[in-house]
């Protein structure tokens, strides 16, 4: 592939009339000796805005962030995306959904939060997981470890609580 910038409007023009004719974007893509990419580019600009002509300093129209917000507050991406859609009468792209939902706060992505375990607490398993030795794997099922500093929601959640002791606290 030749390494020019911008494709002329004269070849723009030409790949625009390939593509009407029938021809995919790869085959155009391989006749014009650009990337597939550059194609798909040019197309999505052709039927966006009806032209092919390279227009500088206007960038593509999406949604502002705070219209993306305003609609953010129910479920995930893939399920906003269509809705931001027709709220906002405007194109939506994965990537502004994922951006609204940060700035508004909400990760779509959140990585998991795991407290890491001291030796302490490692010994303190160790010692509990010969003490049990003889339990059955369904007894072992129902055993959730904690450090007592978290809670449940959930009242009836059937498993047994280890709870590893508090500090206490002296009051004056």
């Amino acid at each position: 592939m030749t390494s020019r910038h911008h494709l002329p409007e004269e070849l723009r023009w030409r790949a625009i009339g390939r593509l009407e004719a029938g021809q995919s974007q790869a085959e155009v893509a391989r006749w014009l000796n650009v990337s597939p990419s550059v194609v798909h580019r040019l197309w999505q600009q052709f039927l966006i805005t009806d032209s092919a002509s390279r227009r500088f300093g206007q960038p593509l129209r999406r949604a502002p962030m705070t219209d993306i917000c305003r609609y953010a507050h129910e479920g995930i991406e893939p399920q906003l995306r269509p809705s931001l859609t027709t709220a906002t009468e405007r194109l939506v792209s994965a990537s502004t959904v994922r951006e609204g939902l940060h700035e508004g706060g909400l990760c779509v992505r959140r990585p998991a939060i795991c407290v890491p375990l001291t030796s302490r607490h490692g010994r303190e398993r160790l010692r509990w997981a010969h003490q049990h030795v003889h339990w059955s794997p369904h007894q072992c099922k129902a055993v959730l470890f904690t450090d007592g500093s978290k809670f449940s929601l959930q009242s009836d959640s059937r498993r047994y609580l280890i709870l590893n002791p508090l500090p206490s606290i002296k009051h004056p």
